[in-house]
């Protein structure tokens, strides 16, 4: 790679260096050859001809660690994953979408637990339903909420954790009991643990990466 103190030509060898690294993957030689039937896979040489911009770079950084790991997905995976799908266009939606939400994160952070879950899908330990439902929250909800309720346990007031309030609503805690609010003595503070949904999302998204 070239080290130029012009940004540009750094920033057309680090697409050079990607738009390599894109080819050797979809050659598909060897032993890979089975990983051409996952649509995200197909077009990826597409992809970097647009990449001229800091957003463009962020996104192929996200697709590399998206690559990275599907190195340990297996041809008994794909078989399983194939079944999934009544038709191709089904799948490459799923695929597509998949991408567009790798593209539209504003935290960087969030790209490993895209990454984990849809590893889990291809290994069969989510459904296609929830993927998506999970693609959501990671979408849509702060990274730290996510973080701290991959280590919530037992119950918390609604109105005294700010990640709990970001939570409510996405299906992965859920209202079990409550008390009069303590300020007020009036007004009534819910509780919330963390639902069965939600444990499946942490067992999907997190390998025990992230600490609090």
């Amino acid at each position: 790679m070239q080290r130029e103190n012009d940004s540009g030509i750094v920033k057309d060898s680090i697409v050079d260096d990607f738009e390599a690294m894109l080819r050797s993957i979809v050659d598909f030689s060897g032993t890979t050859s089975f990983l051409k039937e996952v649509p995200i896979l197909k077009n990826l040489l597409a992809i970097s001809q647009g990449i001229r911009d800091v957003r463009n770079m962020m996104f192929c950084n996200r697709i590399k660690k998206l690559l990275d790991g599907m190195s340990s997905v297996t041809q008994e995976d794909i078989k399983k994953f194939e079944k999934k799908f009544e038709n191709q266009s089904e799948k490459e939606y799923l695929c597509t979408h998949v991408l567009l939400v790798l593209e539209s994160i504003a935290e960087d952070e969030k790209t490993d637990l895209i990454v984990s879950l849809f590893l889990s899908f291809l290994k069969s330990k989510i459904s296609k339903v929830n993927l998506r439902r999970f693609l959501h929250v990671v979408d849509k909800c702060l990274f730290a909420d996510i973080v701290w309720l991959n280590q919530f346990q037992g119950k918390e007031l609604l109105s005294k954790n700010i990640n709990l309030q970001g939570l409510v609503g996405t299906g992965l805690v859920e209202n079990v009991d409550g008390q009069f609010s303590s300020d007020d003595g009036k007004s009534w503070d819910y509780k919330y643990q963390k639902s069965n949904l939600g444990s499946s999302f942490c067992s999907a998204a997190f390998n025990d990466t992230y600490d609090v």
